[in-house]
């Protein structure tokens, strides 16, 4: 066998290999002999076909096996002729398989690269944390009736904080467009889930009447043809409702799993929850500074096989957020070569800081136990909410997410160890800011 390497551009590696003619037909012949003992063909007694006939007739399937095999064996003691170490599966180009002749094929793919990590030791981070108050165990509670708030219908005005049922038809430039109208559609007069215009053009709106808004929608809008247009719907209201807000009773504590039905239990829980949120935000911002940092710090080149496959994630993820809010991607003409150009560089940070974390951890000496990944693995349940036992079972039948939490329980350590040995900058803010409380209750979409 031999075997030739050729640098491509960057991380790109080319590796030709030939199978020596002699092997060739040897692997051949050894296959149409196992296959001849079970061929029945007319004129043949059971295992007495020659092996002529057998490839003749099972040409195609012999020679695919054959080179299949050639390929698997041959291909890894390649690369350990060469230490090489490919980042994924090669890109395979065979050559013609024949008998009495040399079998060549190439394989290209990118390697790792080889890093030495810097600027890890001895960082400077701001760390944020919050001290839960009654105040916030307060306004989650309010938050929590919100949730469950009733809707009344009114003879009156609308005004901000009610609920219309209305129908709509919009249109630009005089001439309706797709998903621009609507029957029995309820809104939230307020609550910033839609653009500010229309909401705001409802307010003051009464049963039976019918106004026209116009709304123009951002520059950034999602679907190409509304972007920077101005649309003008004419609306007609149906209904007014009040929003009626539930009792804090045994019922109201018992919706939220409060299994004694008291305001006591459920403010208890909620304290805790929100202890437990505050810590992961705290440690989710010093990890973002330091893998910033670690980004900026450390400069060299990311195999392209790796930033594709995590472009290949972020644009999923990125489409993920539409449909969670009832949209679907395919029909919001997504140009998914600029999502992809868009999300570049962050895929290739990413890319380089799980290079990083584990040589970082094998200087370090940083390693998990089985604990600390069953914790991480809980972590990344705990995010999915009523989904958690399902996501529990995926993980526990999926070897590829198994390993990703396995990475993630390393990537942890890593940061605490970064953590440990870093200068502290703390402040204290309200949790109202550290959880986002304040945008939420801000504006909505423009």
């Amino acid at each position: 066998m031999e075997v030739s390497v050729n640098e491509g551009s960057g991380l790109q590696r080319q590796v030709t290999v030939t199978v020596p003619a002699e092997r060739v037909n040897r692997e051949l012949d050894q296959r149409l002999r196992q296959l001849a003992k079970n061929v029945k063909l007319p004129g043949f007694r059971p295992g007495k076909v020659p092996l002529s006939v057998v490839e003749s007739k099972y040409r195609d399937e012999v020679y695919g096996e054959v080179l299949n095999a050639l390929v698997s064996e041959t291909y890894p003691n390649a690369l350990e002729e060469h230490s090489l170490n490919p980042v994924a599966q090669p890109q395979l180009e065979p050559g013609e398989l024949q008998r009495d002749q040399d079998f060549s094929y190439t394989a290209t793919f990118d390697i790792y690269p080889e890093i030495e990590p810097t600027g890890y030791k001895g960082m400077e981070l701001d760390k944020r944390t919050a001290e839960v108050s009654e105040s916030d165990i307060d306004d989650t509670v309010e938050r929590l009736r919100q949730m469950r708030a009733d809707y009344e219908k009114v003879e009156r005005a609308a005004a901000e904080g009610d609920q219309v049922l209305i129908d709509f038809v919009g249109r630009i430039d005089g001439e309706p467009f797709e998903g621009g109208e609507a029957t029995d559609y309820t809104m939230e007069v307020g609550e910033g889930r839609h653009l500010k215009e229309m909401e705001e053009g409802l307010v003051g709106a009464t049963a039976g009447e019918t106004r026209t808004i116009d709304v123009p929608f951002p520059e950034d809008y999602p679907r190409e043809e509304l972007a920077g247009k101005t649309a003008q719907f004419e609306v007609t209201v149906k209904e007014v409702r009040e929003k009626k807000l539930p009792e804090l009773d045994e019922d109201f504590m018992k919706s939220f799993g409060v299994e004694d039905g008291k305001l006591e239990t459920l403010r208890s829980d909620i304290q805790e929850g929100l202890e437990k949120e505050v810590t992961e935000r705290t440690r989710e911002g010093l990890r973002s500074q330091i893998f910033e940092k670690l980004a900026e710090a450390n400069d060299f080149q990311v195999p392209d096989q790796l930033v594709e496959r995590q472009l290949d994630r972020l644009v999923e993820s990125h489409k993920n957020q539409y449909r969670q809010q009832g949209l679907d991607p395919d029909t919001l003409n997504l140009d998914s070569d600029e999502l992809r150009e868009q999300f570049r560089e962050n895929a290739t940070n990413q890319v380089k800081i799980g290079l990083m974390v584990p040589e970082i951890a094998r200087i370090e000496g940083v390693e998990t136990s089985q604990d600390e990944i069953r914790e991480e693995l809980e972590r990344m349940a705990d995010q999915y909410g009523s989904q958690r036992d399902q996501f529990l079972q995926y993980v526990a039948q999926n070897q590829e997410q198994m390993q990703e939490v396995e990475g993630r329980a390393l990537e942890t350590k890593v940061v605490d160890w970064i953590v440990e040995n870093a200068q502290i900058n703390e402040e204290k803010v309200p949790v109202s800011t550290l959880l986002g409380w304040e945008e939420e209750s801000g504006e909505g979409s423009e």
